[in-house]
């Protein structure tokens, strides 16, 4: 015979509906979480990493306006841009220009570099008349973000499972920037490779506001 605790202990049944909720609500939780961390590693980077301070001053230094919200993180998921493709991206639209960080993605390291790169797009756009359609401007902002943001790096090139040791860091740089801007050109009916070969060698050379290669 059946225990009367075990007679009394209430089914729970929910509907497709109270399901979803429960789903939504969870889903919500997990995206502010994302979105709350995402920020402290904005901050963090802001704080800590000279490179990404180094960019902010010479951006200001340059009177060029940098809008509330500059720097901010997303949810890339729901901008189309899926979360495993994409660390992140930068703004062009006139007065509403932005550094987006990825909220899904982000880490303290995968922050810091996307932050140093899509800055140099930022830093570009400020001293140059940069047109953001233009293929071959666009590829020459991706040579020096590649070439300057430590994307290249050979340890960094080593997690990718890509091993070469004389000249890896233009082949990687030259790599890059042409994955960067083949939906473009291919948009445009353009050779991708073409374009950054024709710009490679003088935006390679060219490291403002730094030095040199960091």
């Amino acid at each position: 015979p059946r225990s009367a605790m075990a007679a009394d202990k209430p089914k729970i049944f929910k509907t497709r509906e109270e399901v979803a909720k429960v789903r939504a609500e969870q889903d919500e939780r997990h995206r502010r979480q994302q979105q709350e961390g995402c920020e402290i590693l904005v901050r963090n980077a802001k704080a800590s990493s000279p490179m990404v301070r180094h960019l902010l001053n010479a951006i200001k230094e340059r009177g060029c306006h940098m809008p509330a919200g500059f720097l901010r993180c997303e949810p890339c998921a729901e901008v189309g841009q899926g979360p495993a493709a994409v660390a992140g991206g930068f703004v062009y639209e006139k007065g509403k220009e932005a550094v987006v960080i990825c909220s899904e993605t982000a880490t303290p390291e995968l922050t810091r570099r996307t932050l140093v790169h899509e800055l140099i797009h930022a830093y570009d756009l400020c001293r140059t008349h940069m047109q953001p359609g233009n293929l071959y401007h666009h590829a020459c902002t991706e040579v020096r973000a590649a070439n300057l943001s430590t994307d290249c790096k050979f340890s960094k090139e080593l997690k990718r499972g890509v091993i070469g040791l004389a000249g890896h860091q233009r082949e990687c740089v030259r790599r890059r920037a042409v994955q960067s801007i083949k939906p473009a050109a291919q948009r445009a009916g353009k050779d991708a490779e073409i374009i950054v070969d024709s710009v490679f060698e003088r935006c390679y050379r060219d490291t403002a506001p730094f030095p040199g290669v960091p």
